[in-house]
């Protein structure tokens, strides 16, 4: 099975928590987690064809930091998207996503790995990427593009 998030890694949240940034408060508006704004999120270039690929191979689990009311939201944009879906996981912050994926032991985990997205000054997860390789979980920091992380992944054998 493949591991994937889903924020900024297969979609841009950041062009959605600009959108709904008050500047004058300097604080992000609660409408960016609507419905409404939440399925206008778009796909990375090549994320499906590369996504769809795997599923080829692998179950594609999809393990987002959301709040779970999200749930229904998040598996009609990945249905709305024609992205491959064997099950969906939300969990409340970054951190707890490492217990799930000790618990799935997955042939990768995709993801950006980053965390203070909500104040447009993204970090990357650096204590959580050590636990990751702690737990020996193999994971793709998600930077680049999808067409670069096809071939990384044809290279790996991971996609024919």
């Amino acid at each position: 099975m493949i591991v994937i998030d889903i924020d900024n890694t297969v979609t841009d949240q950041m062009e959605r928590l600009h959108r709904n940034y008050d500047v004058d408060l300097n604080v992000m508006v609660s409408k960016s987690t609507t419905e409404e704004e939440l399925m206008k999120d778009k796909l990375y270039p090549y994320a499906k064809d590369v996504i769809v690929e795997l599923s080829n191979r692998y179950d594609i689990i999809w393990l987002s930091a959301r709040n779970s009311r999200l749930y229904d939201i998040t598996l009609n944009w990945i249905k709305t998207n024609g992205l491959p879906c064997n099950k969906l996981i939300l969990v409340d912050k970054l951190e707890d996503k490492l217990p799930v994926l000790v618990n799935l032991n997955p042939k990768l985990f995709i993801d950006d790995l980053q965390y203070d997205l909500y104040s447009l000054k993204p970090k990357p997860a650096l204590k959580f990427i050590e636990k990751l390789k702690e737990a020996k979980i193999n994971f793709i920091v998600f930077k680049t593009s999808w067409a670069d992380l096809g071939i990384i992944l044809k290279v790996k054998g991971l996609i024919l």
